[in-house]
């Protein structure tokens, strides 16, 4: 029961720390290099996240970035927001930035939270972002060629 119980609590702090760690990734989303793929530091926050906070309470606070994206504020790379960015040619990888959590948190609840484990699920996770990210991109590019 105890167990039950703790899974579904979500206390003040952890409030404050998902908040936190999301504003964490706008401002790392800012840190960037133009291209048509801009590179930026936002995998650094989402991944800071995902390894402060657990896979669960980090990858809250990825989708809380991304809404915060798709509301209008500006915290995607280059100062862009709203859906136009995020159903965009780059809009690939920001959603994978949510599916790399839900991966990182289904792989640390399997594997369990040793570092080698966290770390092996932080890398798989990572392939499947930038999986997602260029299936997406190749998907968007191919269907503007034609």
């Amino acid at each position: 029961m105890e167990k039950a119980q703790k899974l579904k609590s979500f206390s003040l702090i952890d409030t404050a720390l998902v908040g936190m760690m999301a504003a964490f990734i706008c401002v790392c989303s800012l840190i960037t290099i133009p291209g048509p793929v801009p590179f930026t530091m936002q995998l650094f926050g989402v991944y800071c996240a995902l390894g402060f906070l657990g896979g669960r309470n980090g990858t809250l606070s990825v989708v809380i970035y991304i809404l915060l994206g798709l509301v209008g504020l500006p915290v995607f790379a280059g100062f862009k927001s709203g859906p136009g960015t995020l159903f965009g040619a780059t809009g690939g990888y920001i959603f994978g930035f949510a599916v790399a959590g839900l991966v990182y948190w289904l792989l640390n609840s399997l594997l369990g939270e040793k570092l080698y484990f966290k770390f092996l699920s932080m890398l798989l996770s990572l392939l499947v972002c930038y999986a997602t990210g260029t299936a997406w991109f190749v998907f968007i590019y191919w269907r503007n060629v034609e």
